[in-house]
């Protein structure tokens, strides 16, 4: 009897000694799974770290577009050819030619705001009609033909021509009509006034070269 009691105890310790062995081992496994949902939590603490680094990325990423925007803009810019010059024939002047130069000269300052000086061309009185220092238009007594004003108190617009005598033969070969013969003016050009066949008035013009 004797001998089965201490076999009993000693099999109970063996029992208790390979419990506690199993608990041992069993415990750093379940350590393990109690820290396995901490990887979820680092996961989401380094989350807003990667988040404020975005932010960062993008703003450099606009940066770079910009600049690269403003580099092909500045080469298209620079590529660019330069505005042609007006094609011509091309509007290129006004000026009224009246019978009392001084009266209109007072009107149109008047009403336009505009200023008078006279040009200093020689042999004739020309003024010139300015706003804020550019030249917009000129003032002229009537020219004269054989003695009589070659045509009414008016405004005339010139169109730029590369050659006065050509336009004014093509013109009258359509039904135009000569107002004022074509003339020298010094240090201006030559020119011409016209009527079309309908009676309006216009001039052709080439700049003294």
């Amino acid at each position: 009897m004797a001998a089965r009691k201490s076999s009993k105890k000693s099999a109970r310790k063996g029992t208790a000694k390979k419990s506690k062995t199993t608990k041992a081992k069993a415990a750093p496994k379940a350590a393990a799974r109690k820290k396995a949902p901490g990887k979820k939590g680092t996961v989401k603490k380094t989350m807003p770290r990667a988040a404020a680094k975005r932010p960062a990325a993008k703003k450099s990423a606009k940066k770079s577009v910009k600049k690269t925007a403003k580099k092909a803009a500045s080469r298209r810019a620079k590529a660019a050819p330069a505005p042609a010059a007006p094609a011509m024939p091309a509007w290129a002047w006004h000026e009224v030619m009246t019978n009392d130069v001084a009266t209109a000269q007072a009107f149109y300052t008047h009403v336009f705001g505009w200023t008078a000086r006279d040009s200093g061309m020689p042999g004739m009185t020309y003024t010139l009609f300015a706003k804020d220092g550019v030249d917009v238009g000129g003032c002229m007594a009537l020219p004269e033909h054989e003695g009589q004003p070659a045509c009414a108190p008016q405004w005339v617009a010139y169109v730029q021509v590369d050659d006065v005598d050509a336009a004014v033969e093509r013109s009258t070969s359509k039904g135009g009509s000569v107002d004022m013969p074509a003339m020298d003016i010094p240090g201006v050009g030559r020119v011409c006034i016209l009527r079309d066949p309908a009676g309006a008035t216009f001039a052709v013009y080439r700049p003294q070269l």
